[in-house]
């Protein structure tokens, strides 16, 4: 009944979860205490929740930790710019004087580049029991959760 899931980079694992409308109520009074669990909605009886809980955090550059862990290994994280100067997009991790490798990720395994300026190897894991209201997960990478958020 134990759930384990390890993470690097920006896929995303979440768990869709039937409760009660007063586990829901908790669930609301004390978001954030362990896991990011939000209240989706109502099930088709309405008399039970659908709550979702995600099972791993995005490995984003401008993540404060992260964010530290890269400039203090002498890279750069800045969002891809245009000619004028504007921003384009999400932040990247670029090395301090070239505009390489532009990842938009600050965890990645395999990029050499990347890793010598901080971005690195090692999964964060989150452990979860697992009970009956527990029904699905739904593991997708950045380009399915770029459209749609955790509830839906």
């Amino acid at each position: 009944n134990n759930l384990i899931c390890a993470n690097v980079g920006d896929s995303r694992a979440i768990l869709g979860s039937l409760r009660t409308q007063e586990d829901a109520a908790i669930v609301e009074q004390n978001k954030g205490e362990f896991q990011i669990e939000s209240v989706a909605g109502p099930d088709s009886s309405g008399e039970k929740v659908w709550i979702s809980t995600s099972l791993s955090i995005d490995h984003k550059p401008d993540r404060a930790d992260e964010h530290e862990r890269i400039i203090n290994t002498n890279g750069r994280v800045d969002p891809f710019r245009e000619e004028n100067g504007d921003p384009v997009g999400p932040a990247r991790v670029w090395l301090r004087t070239q505009n390489v490798p532009g990842l938009a990720m600050s965890r990645s395994i395999g990029d050499l580049v990347a890793a010598s300026v901080g971005v690195i190897p090692e999964p964060e894991f989150f452990e979860l029991t697992l009970n009956e209201s527990d029904k699905f997960l739904v593991i997708a990478t950045d380009g399915v959760w770029e459209f749609i958020d955790n509830d839906e």
